[in-house]
């Protein structure tokens, strides 16, 4: 495998490559509509409809309804053929085009992905609680103002009384400062930013995963849409047989039988578009979702082509890719970011058994009026342990709690570590086979091609009979999904062995990585 691109060595039909496709990023604006998250207003379901198909008349579907099943009659079922065909291309729905290609995809996931979004504002809000912990450490200044106003009556002679009004204003500014000794706060903000650090670990691995699996969504849309094209070939191909044997028949050399042979394989073929037409539909529907656009968009790649991408080198040996996995995988870096904060709670939760100090001052003044205030000043000091809480069992059990959960973290940190391991061997011998299967599978496909071209033309020229026709035709239209569904099985596996080693990026996903970049040893971010 000289080249870090693989696809048939032959031409194929469907599966034949073609020139990579520039990236349309950003998005062009199509000439039916810009498939944004908001519909046009003017538009309504009902103007929807393909250009070349009119609404289904009410007659057509009670028509269709009401007609009776006719196995051996081969007029009305060709009629029955006809209005079913007519109703459910009448029925699709017009969708607005929207050409993407691989590079398209992944800007657009790290553009407008809920699940990154979502992971962006958690790590956001993550790193404001470290800043808020830090913020602890500094002395607090506060300001009261009150004021008040007496009202009584005094009696002076006899029934005679004064009414007297008294004003007090207390302004008072005060400034108090809590100091730990053993450094609880300075702890708690140190656990505070090693769960930040833990957050962009699980931003990094929210975006790997979208773009994992948007790039094998992605591969699903073009295996979905070389099937349909291929099942279209081998309708034209059974079409072909079809009108041969029907000029047999005609002819008086052939026999009713081969023709309803043909007719049969016909509608399996049929029915085989409308199965790869379905899963082309899902597949674009899965892509839109993981995209965040409109379900009433169509994804078109600009050329549909099977084509095998090399991500990984298959010469690298599984021990330096698990050794890269370790050392870059962002789940291993969020989980040791976990027990290091555990670590940090740990100490502060040993730091509350020293009694905490507490400094403050205060300057108030008491009067009538703002310019007649008495002046008031204060400075002292308060002590104060939590040692005795609980009869001294409080602080042991917090901090046995902590200890627990920094062994479940590291029980946690070595699972994850055999999972991936697990993961990388899996994907690459996944990987080493699926290139094997590729070219195994083109091969098939091109003995399929050449005994299917022999028995057609042995039975045109009456050398043959119709059901060896028929046997390597079916053998045909399974060796090309063959040779679509090895190519899709090996992208994959890549794509799924860059995300077990932790370098999914989408410049690795587009160029590939090169081998040497597994024997060098690097840095953690």
């Amino acid at each position: 495998m000289p080249t870090s691109q693989m696809g048939p060595v032959s031409q194929r039909g469907p599966v034949q490559q073609a020139a990579p496709a520039q990236s349309v990023y950003p998005p062009q604006k199509p000439n039916v509509a810009t498939p944004a998250n908001k519909n046009a207003p003017e538009e309504r379901a009902a103007d929807r409809n393909l250009p070349d198909a009119s609404p289904p008349p009410a007659q057509d579907i009670q028509a269709l309804e009401q007609q009776p099943i006719h196995l051996f009659d081969e007029q009305k079922l060709e009629e029955g053929r006809s209005l079913l065909n007519k109703v459910l291309t009448a029925s699709v729905v017009k969708v607005q085009e929207y050409p993407v290609d691989l590079p398209t995809v992944l800007k657009l996931v790290e553009k407008q992905n809920l699940f990154l979004q979502d992971s962006t504002i958690n790590a956001k809000v993550e790193n404001n609680r470290f800043f808020r912990s830090v913020s602890d450490l500094l002395p607090d200044v506060t300001g009261t103002y009150n004021q008040s106003r007496f009202q009584g009556a005094i009696q002076i002679f006899g029934s005679q009384t004064l009414q007297v009004f008294q004003t007090r204003l207390v302004p008072q500014a005060t400034a108090s400062w809590v100091i730990n000794p053993g450094g609880r706060d300075v702890f708690t903000a140190l656990a505070f930013k090693q769960r930040a650090r833990e957050a962009k670990y699980l931003l990094n691995q929210t975006l790997q995963e979208q773009l994992t699996q948007a790039t094998i969504e992605y591969y699903e849309l073009i295996a979905a849409g070389v099937n349909v094209a291929n099942v279209r070939a081998n309708i034209q191909e059974v079409q072909s047989q079809v009108a041969l044997n029907a000029a047999r028949l005609k002819a008086g050399v052939g026999t009713k039988l081969d023709l309803e042979r043909a007719r049969s394989q016909l509608i399996e073929r049929e029915q085989e578009l409308i199965t790869a037409e379905n899963t082309l539909a899902k597949a674009q529907q899965n892509l839109l979702s993981r995209l965040n656009l409109d379900p009433d968009v169509a994804l078109l790649p600009p050329q549909v082509r099977a084509e095998a991408r090399i991500l990984i080198p298959l010469n690298v040996d599984t021990q330096q890719l698990v050794d890269r996995a370790m050392e870059k995988n962002p789940t291993l870096k969020a989980i040791q970011q976990e027990i290091r904060a555990l670590g940090y709670e740990g100490k502060a939760v040993l730091a509350d058994a020293i009694p905490t100090v507490t400094l403050q001052a205060y300057i108030n003044g008491t009067g009538p009026e703002i310019d007649k205030l008495g002046l008031g000043r204060f400075g002292g000091f308060a002590v104060q342990s939590t040692l005795f809480n609980g009869l001294g069992t409080t602080l042991p059990l917090d901090y046995r709690t902590r200890r627990l959960l920094v062994a479940q973290q590291k029980v946690r940190l070595k699972e994850q570590e055999r999972l991936i391991q697990t993961d990388v061997i899996n994907a690459f011998l996944d990987s080493r086979a699926g290139a094997k299967s590729i070219f195994t599978a083109q091969e098939l496909l091109g003995v399929a091609e050449e005994a299917y071209r022999l028995s057609f033309g042995r039975y045109k020229a009456g050398l043959g009979i119709n059901v060896d026709v028929l046997n390597a035709q079916t053998a045909l239209a399974l060796a090309r999904v063959r040779v679509v569904r090895a190519i899709f099985d090996f992208n994959e596996a890549q794509v799924r062995l860059l995300k077990a080693v932790g370098e999914v990026t989408s410049s690795h996903i587009l160029n590939g990585m090169k081998a040497d970049a597994f024997t060098q040893k690097t840095k953690s971010p």
